[in-house]
């Protein structure tokens, strides 16, 4: 492509945006995307991040790059057209105005079959973002089932007088040293090892920081 007067080619997209400098917002855009994803999913979750790391989350991450990438592009265009002295940073202007102009360019933008509209983009984005989050939440109640086991096990490894005086004390509701006694009954009940009924007794009741602290005193 020339412009008149030029005296060689230019971009096609524009001739103030390198090549380079194009590649480098996609590449910034689809950082920052997965970054949004994570925050919006853990957010919905209200968890830590690594119960969002699952493929839900991903294909959720992979609506969101590919709306950003199309606003990255646009936003190229008219970054352009910014002050000259500023054409280092385009990469970084195209990327930032792309991602956080995505939910305003397109939110209404509606898809349709045969004059009836199906789905808006923001329609999509929020059924992937409420299966992220489902998928997140087992995940997590999985992975918190998984520390208690293990913190249990630990804990079925205490010497019983220690394991009772802290079940006594923290599984106590009113009903004091009392609450020992009704654990072994109920193990015994059940057929069940005592000690390790009154661990995952412990380790359900108990935050994990305050079994953690009572193990690595053992």
């Amino acid at each position: 492509m020339f412009l008149p007067g030029s005296d060689g080619p230019t971009s096609s997209l524009t001739p103030s945006v390198l090549p380079e400098h194009l590649w480098l917002a996609i590449a910034v855009a689809i950082v920052f995307s997965f970054i949004l994803a994570a925050v919006e999913i853990s957010r919905e979750v209200q968890k830590t991040l690594r119960c969002c790391l699952i493929p839900q989350s991903f294909f959720y991450a992979c609506l969101l790059i590919f709306g950003n990438l199309i606003t990255t592009l646009l936003a190229a265009v008219l970054v352009a057209k910014m002050n000259p002295g500023l054409a280092p940073y385009y990469w970084f202007f195209a990327a930032f105005f792309g991602v956080f102009a995505f939910e305003t360019v397109l939110k209404n933008t509606n898809v349709t079959v045969l004059d009836k509209g199906v789905l808006t983009i923001q329609d999509w984005l929020k059924k992937a973002l409420t299966g992220a989050t489902a998928a997140a939440i087992v995940r997590d109640v999985r992975l918190n089932d998984r520390e208690i086991g293990k913190l249990a096990a630990a804990l079925a490894k205490v010497p019983e007088a220690r394991l009772n005086a802290f079940a006594a004390i923290k599984l106590a509701s009113g009903a004091g040293a009392s609450v020992v006694p009704q654990l072994d009954a109920t193990a015994a009940a059940n057929k069940a090892d005592p000690m390790l009924y009154k661990a995952y007794a412990i380790a359900y009741a108990v935050s994990p920081s305050v079994v953690r602290a009572f193990l690595t005193e053992n």
